[in-house]
């Protein structure tokens, strides 16, 4: 009896470990700004601004280290009504401020009233602002990644504060850059150490489950073994 139960928790173990084995990784969770509407601190929508539209630089390679970088966005309120502090950071350098400036964009709408009568004019739900910028950069031949921040505060939404950002890559090459070194260790280190991985994991699986087979093939072998020995021991008795 002690051998049974011995390898009844032999089995119980190889069967959690191989269904911990066999269970996809999760991916971790992260909260990604720039998609639908801004976030708040509080993680609720902040529908007073649309996401931000990095205009360039663009994910691309660029021939020259002179580079405009500009963005636009558009916005339900303007300077007097709220603030919006725009920043940016340089390949993960400290943030800094990007000048900014709302105009606004009419939008006329036709308006019918009590007798029927039709006229034309600036419609208040439809129109909105346009908060732009731009600043010039000299970089330096490389990849490169850009992030704006947007930091957006309205007067009558006391507490609710707008958080956003997009990040936009691409790659500077006057022509003095080697590109073969680069593209490799991209390419093809990453993709094999993946394969390596999942390998481990399907040979950790197949081992599992050839272990559970074997401990239960050698259980059904011990139950029939004592049913037989069971059995002789009855007929010499009698």
């Amino acid at each position: 009896m002690k051998i049974k139960r011995s390898i009844n928790f032999i089995v119980f173990g190889l069967l959690i470990t191989s269904l911990s084995v066999l269970q996809p990784t999760q991916a971790q969770q992260t909260t990604v700004y720039g998609e639908g509407f801004p976030h708040t601190a509080d993680g609720e929508g902040f529908p007073m601004v649309s996401p931000i539209s990095i205009n360039s630089p663009l994910n691309t390679t660029y021939t020259t280290n002179q580079i405009s970088l500009n963005f636009t966005l558009r916005a339900l309120f303007n300077s007097s009504q709220g603030s919006a502090i725009m920043t940016y950071s340089l390949d993960g350098k400290d943030n800094v401020t990007l000048p900014s400036s709302i105009v606004f964009v009419p939008i006329e709408a036709t308006v019918t009233d009590a007798k029927g009568r039709q006229r034309t004019e600036i419609s208040q739900f439809a129109s909105y602002y346009t908060i732009a910028g731009s600043v010039d950069l000299n970089l330096q031949p490389g990849q490169h990644n850009l992030t704006i921040f947007g930091h957006y505060t309205v007067y009558s939404m006391s507490d609710k504060v707008g958080l956003d950002s997009q990040t936009v890559y691409f790659t500077v090459d006057d022509g003095s850059l080697s590109v073969t070194s680069t593209v490799t260790s991209v390419d093809e280190s990453a993709p094999n150490s993946e394969i390596a991985i999942n390998m481990f994991y399907v040979y950790a699986g197949v081992f599992s489950l050839i272990a559970i087979a074997v401990c239960v093939l050698f259980i059904k072998h011990r139950t029939k073994h004592k049913i037989v020995n069971n059995s002789n021991i009855t007929i010499q008795t009698l």
